[in-house]
């Protein structure tokens, strides 16, 4: 069953979190996988896009996910620098 919260991975790779569930559709928001001190964590981007639900239903190359799989914190677009410096270690 497919619920908000969901992670949704396709080909080995973390594309997004499901945010809303309705009847046919899903929001889906664009999410990706950083190590911050030494922390796996899932930054989680502003964007985000409706998919027909039939379609992440039926794929058998889409992965679905639990959501207390990964912490998941939400990404500061405004400190994006410092970000990409703590996850680079610079």
């Amino acid at each position: 069953m497919i619920e908000s919260g969901t992670f949704i991975e396709m080909d080995g790779e973390l594309v997004g979190r499901i945010e809303m569930v309705n009847k046919n559709t899903l929001l889906i928001r664009k999410a990706t996988k950083v190590f911050l001190n030494d922390k796996e964590i899932v930054a989680l981007n502003p964007e985000a896009v409706y998919v027909n639900r039939e379609l992440i239903e039926s794929a058998y190359w889409i992965k679905l996910i639990r959501a207390n799989t990964w912490i998941s914190e939400s990404l500061d677009l405004k400190n994006r620098r410092e970000l990409i410096g703590k996850c680079l270690n610079m």
